[in-house]
């Protein structure tokens, strides 16, 4: 038991760290410290620090897509309230504390080409957001689903870096709008 606890422990805190101040700016030291473990502990657990990045990123993905399918799909109502739901969680995301925008898009600038695999999870972790709202695009009635959550996506990805630019949670009332908009217009 005691292993799997320092194993979330490490995870958490490399998660913090990894979002707030990125992957290269965090140092192993850093990590282990705080995380309240030894280097010795952390490389016993993920091998190198690329491998504590992969978890994390893993990690990560899952608990957001659960996340995401639990509240979105558990919203009342029509497919085009679940679609707009979306837009209400990243709200949520953006007026958080720690909000310093997304750790796969920090990702993709700081190993896209030095490390493919890690790369590889963050794309897989956008496409993933793509079929989730294919899904909910379909389930909307749109005509051409595909189309729709693109631009959904779109609108979304955007509001991730306007809101890290200082704009603030408010800009998703703007993407939300925008939204609507194309939902209503695919549905015709």
């Amino acid at each position: 038991m005691e292993l799997i606890e320092k194993r979330d422990q490490i995870l958490a805190a490399a998660n913090r760290l990894f979002e707030m101040h990125g992957f290269h700016a965090t140092g192993v030291d850093l990590l282990a410290s705080e995380a309240g473990v030894t280097k010795r502990t952390l490389y016993k657990h993920f091998g190198s620090k690329e491998g504590l990045i992969e978890e994390v990123l893993r990690s990560h993905h899952t608990k957001m897509m659960e996340r995401l399918r639990s509240e979105v799909l558990n919203t009342p109502s029509t497919g085009d309230a679940k679609l707009l739901a979306c837009f209400e969680l990243y709200r949520d995301w953006f007026s958080s504390l720690n909000f310093s925008g997304c750790i796969f898009i920090k990702t993709l600038n700081e190993f896209n080409v030095c490390a493919p695999q890690l790369s590889f999870i963050a794309r897989e972790s956008k496409e993933a957001m793509g079929h989730f709202l294919f899904e909910l695009a379909e389930l909307a009635g749109a005509s051409e689903p595909r189309q729709l959550a693109d631009q959904l996506q779109l609108l979304l990805e955007g509001s991730i870096v306007l809101a890290q630019a200082g704009r603030g949670p408010e800009i998703i009332d703007t993407a939300k709008a925008m939204a609507q908009t194309l939902i209503t217009e695919a549905q015709s």
